[in-house]
């Protein structure tokens, strides 16, 4: 089969990102010392930079274009997700860097096998077709196995591994198992062919294709950490290197969330008119999601567990956003939607930035009140970007926390869903309680003496990760208007 030439240049950051990941492999394999494998987190930083400027340099001129029979589509929508992915990945390089520096476990595969999941995330962004998302999903996955197992000789870390493996076995046969229904009923794995056909189903055939996407639906919110699916979430973030709980905190959600959306927007829009269907699901699961996650983080003491089930509760305003969805790009949430996610990279990456510089003491377990006393008064900087970071987390004014959930409850209002509304203030009420509490505590004077709160040198790269997500966060709340302008354009080419 002869490669489009279009695909050479339009498909030139996915080349990129697997051309580095061989060559990090290559030299890590290569490499005798630990110095010189610690010079592969610069070379990842700059495969990062050099394919988000590309991704960049595309969105000027792209069109929206198929390759390989219609598998992979390039559009401004598939590339605001591989802007947001490489970024991710550009923020947990610069936590691995401080990280596996202070562990003295640096070795060569670490950055090679997360190029290689950021390879199958941005395939899985622009995929169009259900064999090539499941293809690309499971490469994004199982280097993300292996990266939670990464400090192989911690105990902690091998069963946080299996606890991410093993759910994710599960969604693969799930997501699996709805495209075989799928592909029974319509014949074609195209999301484009599909889309047409839908509305032609009879009665019979709908209800099994309602079946294949309840199935793929399961598989994908079980990789998102959505309630009822959550279970394994926070064990692998507490048991994980907090570089790896911030990839598959940022990277891996944001994936399935476009993968998730353009199954709703495109092939599977019919099923929800009338207002039945997955619309109502959605709902359901949302408030769900949102209730659980956020009352269940006011308890926990352990900041990781705290972030993991703040996690479920993102889920739960993702889903309460895809609600919103429609095939009119006049009232479609999607552009509000991809705001939010871009949000939650910011915010996520820098909290977890956070987790990293106040682990490096030999408290890899970090307790709120017992090791995070007093930050805020011995570096009085990093603690604001702290606080700012978990303001922003609640949605608290003027973050870009709280224009990205404004904007998801306009478009739920726009659409008469005043009780998911109301269910979404009342959560934003109690996340900013559970992270005014963490405020608080770490401006408490009574316990300066922690090992986390003596040091005053920093690695450089978690201040320059720390310092960049604050100011983003609340930059992008005050003036929102530019990154909302390239989401709402990127949700456009949807359609």
């Amino acid at each position: 089969m002869g490669i489009h030439p279009g695909a050479l240049v339009q498909l030139l950051p996915q080349t990129l990102v697997g051309f580095f990941a061989l060559l990090m492999l290559l030299l890590g394999l290569g490499s005798r010392s630990d110095t010189s494998r610690r010079y592969l987190g610069l070379l990842a930083l700059l495969g990062g930079v050099v394919a988000l400027i590309f991704i960049f340099w595309q969105w000027s001129w792209v069109d929206k274009s198929a390759f390989f029979h219609g598998a992979i589509e390039v559009s401004r929508y598939s590339l605001f997700f591989c802007a947001l992915l490489v970024s991710s990945v550009i923020g947990c390089t610069l936590l691995a860097i401080a990280y596996f520096s202070e562990y003295s476990s640096e070795r060569g595969e670490y950055y090679a096998l997360m190029f290689l999941s950021l390879l199958g995330g941005l395939m899985a962004v622009s995929s169009v077709d259900l064999i090539s998302i499941y293809v690309s999903l499971e490469l994004m996955l199982i280097p993300a196995y292996g990266m939670t197992a990464y400090r192989r000789r911690r105990m902690r870390g091998i069963e946080s591994a299996l606890k991410f493996f093993l759910p994710g076995a599960v969604s693969s046969a799930m997501l699996l198992l709805g495209i075989a229904l799928t592909y029974g009923v319509f014949a074609t794995t195209n999301l484009n062919d599909i889309a047409g056909f839908a509305p032609q189903l009879s009665e019979v055939p709908h209800s099994w294709a309602s079946l294949g996407l309840a199935f793929m639906l399961a598989g994908l919110l079980t990789r998102m950490a959505a309630t009822p699916f959550h279970a394994w979430l926070p064990d692998t973030y507490e048991g994980a290197p907090s570089p790896v709980a911030a990839f598959i905190d940022t990277a891996i959600k944001i994936a399935v969330a476009a993968v998730l959306v353009r199954l709703l927007i495109q092939p599977f829009y019919a099923f929800a008119k009338g207002g039945a269907g997955w619309r109502d699901l959605m709902w359901l699961l949302a408030i769900v999601s949102m209730s659980f996650g956020n009352l269940v983080a006011i308890v926990q003491q352990n900041l990781k567990r705290m972030l993991a089930y703040s996690s479920i509760a993102n889920a739960g305003f993702i889903l309460a956003a895809t609600a919103t969805l429609t095939q009119s790009a006049a009232s479609n949430g999607a552009g509000a939607l991809l705001y939010y996610l871009a949000y939650y990279v910011v915010v996520s990456c820098g909290l977890f930035a956070v987790v990293v510089l106040l682990g490096r003491f030999g408290k890899d377990k970090l307790e709120v009140d017992r090791d995070l006393q007093g930050f805020g008064y011995i570096s009085p900087a990093l603690g604001a970007a702290f606080s700012i970071l978990l303001l922003a987390l609640a949605g608290a004014p003027p973050s870009m926390g709280f224009f990205a959930r404004f904007q998801i409850m306009r478009h739920l209002m726009g659409h008469g869903m005043t009780a998911l509304t109301l269910v979404m203030l009342a959560n934003m009420m109690v996340a900013l309680y559970y992270c005014l509490r963490v405020v608080a505590v770490i401006y408490r004077k009574e316990k300066t003496d922690s090992p986390t709160t003596l040091a005053v040198h920093y690695p450089a790269s978690l201040v320059a990760a720390i310092a960049l997500c604050a100011v983003l966060a609340l930059l992008l709340g005050v003036y929102p208007t530019p990154l909302q302008a390239v989401a709402e354009a990127a949700a456009a080419s949807l359609f």
